[in-house]
């Protein structure tokens, strides 16, 4: 599932996010979104300095959200695009 949406996504991400995201009542929201969201709330956590950020009292939760956005989005542009585009070879002739 979450290949379908976000192709690139490592499974030691994936599997955990999809977990998460089967876990929750989402309320009327679609799968691919709970995805996203669970997929963000990873990065948010895991990939940049949110939680030191609001560890050390630096900025408010809605502040730390703000400033990793940038780096969130980025992480997920990289595993929405695949790295390797495959093509499939036609014989000569």
């Amino acid at each position: 599932m979450c290949a379908s949406i976000i192709p690139v996504v490592p499974r030691r991400v994936a599997t955990p996010s999809l977990l998460g995201s089967a876990r929750r009542n989402w309320r009327g929201l679609k799968l691919g979104a709970a995805v996203g969201i669970e997929l963000q709330k990873y990065i948010r956590h895991s990939l940049t300095d949110y939680d030191e950020l609001l560890r050390s009292k630096m900025m408010t939760r809605d502040e730390a959200r703000s400033f990793v956005a940038p780096q969130v989005q980025e992480v997920l542009s990289r595993w929405r695009k695949p790295g390797l585009k495959l093509r499939v070879a036609r014989p000569a002739g």
